[in-house]
């Protein structure tokens, strides 16, 4: 069977493979969401749903029937050579079974909020019946023969077909409504990075295999790629350059009223900064009721996710990838210290903690807090990782290595460092100094 002939290209592959999941998966929620604050979806396309559903099904199917049947991996074999790799990754059979619960919830979500004069159109309920119904026509014709991977093939193909013709409802509508509000931009813009990290992800599986066999053996993949990107492209347009949608403009008496505290505590007085951050409640004030920082570019502000993740799960993987080393080969040089994760774990409390608002807003106004959930998440897996190693320290043969002096005396110099400077910002609360301190 073909197996990898280098391992970063490998590391690659499955880097891009996730970070393509978690383009298209996280592409998903900005809908979700802005419906559920609407209680609307009006602006939305059902037929796009219903047409995407289908889609996403057929693209399940095709998925999970290759990557999980031998029977079905044999015939593929047979077809384009044992030497060739199964072009299905985890990450793909993954992708689809999101994308399949979603757009059910975006179905529901269709059920139960405001619709308007919006409903699923006769053209749309027709092609999805005709699509199921020549389905199941081919899966009585491969049953005689046991023709699996044909009958997968027409399932890939048919979400191709599916993905070609489910964008066109929602470009008409925004053509016919001359607006894009109540479609969310975000789910194509990290489509389109979804669908970039996927065909990028078969071209280093063609590097590594000096071959193009994975690109006709799932052409689907290829194609799905491909229109994706297209197709984002002409909502890009339609959002930033046809139909922009301008921004509502607030009242200087609305930004007064929203300065008054919602919540008294009668029970002790508040400190200088409590009191500060009280009278600026609303959301995006600092403390002197100026406006704290926020992105003022939504795909900016998306690239920026999507690279945060994607350096969590390179990180990630590459601490998976020593603790796999580790077992495989036994014995290695540790280096520990959670300080790292103490920083990341109190910086992102700062976002949740209103009383350290103030704190930092002092520091640096107008600016952006400087860690993301993908920091703390991080910092999180890297610890539990290197928590493991160390337990593999203790169960695995070690031969005539241990732990210096020199660095145990550097790990307990270090926590009794950071213990006295807690006991320092104790009394005064800083908070922000405590955690410099650990960085």
């Amino acid at each position: 069977m073909a197996s990898w002939n280098s391992v970063p290209l490998e590391i690659t592959y499955q880097v891009l493979g996730w970070t393509s999941f978690l383009s298209w998966t996280m592409g998903f929620y900005p809908q979700v969401i802005l419906n559920f604050r609407r209680k609307s979806v009006v602006g939305m396309s059902f037929d796009f749903v219903v047409l995407n559903l289908t889609k996403h099904s057929s693209y399940l199917i095709y998925n999970a029937s290759l990557f999980f049947s031998p029977t079905i991996q044999k015939q593929y074999y047979e077809k384009y050579g044992y030497g060739e790799m199964i072009p299905v990754a985890a990450n793909d059979v993954a992708f689809s079974t999101h994308a399949v619960l979603v757009t059910a919830l975006l179905l529901f979500q269709i059920v139960i909020y405001e619709r308007g004069s919006q409903k699923v159109s006769k053209i749309a309920i027709a092609i999805v019946s005709a699509v199921w119904l020549f389905a199941a026509a081919c899966f009585f014709i491969a049953l005689p023969s046991h023709s699996w991977l044909w009958l997968i093939s027409v399932f890939n193909s048919i979400q191709v077909f599916m993905t070609v013709i489910k964008y066109i409802p929602q470009v008409f509508m925004n053509f016919k409504r001359k607006s894009t509000d109540g479609f969310s931009i975000g789910y194509f813009l990290l489509d389109f990075f979804g669908a970039l990290t996927s065909f990028l992800q078969m071209v280093v599986q063609s590097i590594d295999q000096g071959s193009f066999v994975n690109f006709y053996g799932n052409e689907g993949k290829v194609l799905l790629s491909l229109v994706s990107m297209s197709f984002d492209i002409i909502f890009m347009c339609q959002r930033f350059v046809l139909y922009p949608i301008e921004q509502p403009q607030v009242s200087p008496k609305l930004k007064e009223e929203s300065k008054e505290p919602l919540i008294k505590c009668p029970d002790r007085p508040h400190s200088e900064n409590e009191e500060k951050f009280i009278h600026s409640s609303a959301p995006g004030l600092s403390p002197t009721g100026r406006e704290m920082a926020s992105w003022n570019s939504v795909p900016l502000e998306i690239t920026y996710q999507v690279l945060g993740w994607t350096a969590f799960l390179s990180w990630a993987m590459c601490t998976s990838h020593l603790e796999f080393l580790q077992e495989k080969c036994g014995g290695d040089e540790l280096r520990f210290c959670g300080a790292e994760f103490v920083e990341a774990l109190l910086l992102s409390d700062i976002q949740r903690v209103p009383l350290l608002w103030p704190h930092y807003s002092e520091a640096v106004l107008r600016e952006m807090i400087p860690v993301a959930a993908n920091d703390v998440a991080l910092s999180t897996h890297t610890v539990l990782m290197t928590a493991l190693l160390l337990f593999q320290i203790v169960i695995y043969e070690r031969g005539s290595q241990k732990v210096s002096k020199i660095a145990i005396a550097i790990v307990s110099v270090v926590c009794l460092f950071a213990t006295a400077c807690f006991f320092v910002a104790l009394p005064s609360h800083s908070w922000l100094w405590l955690i410099s301190i650990f960085k």
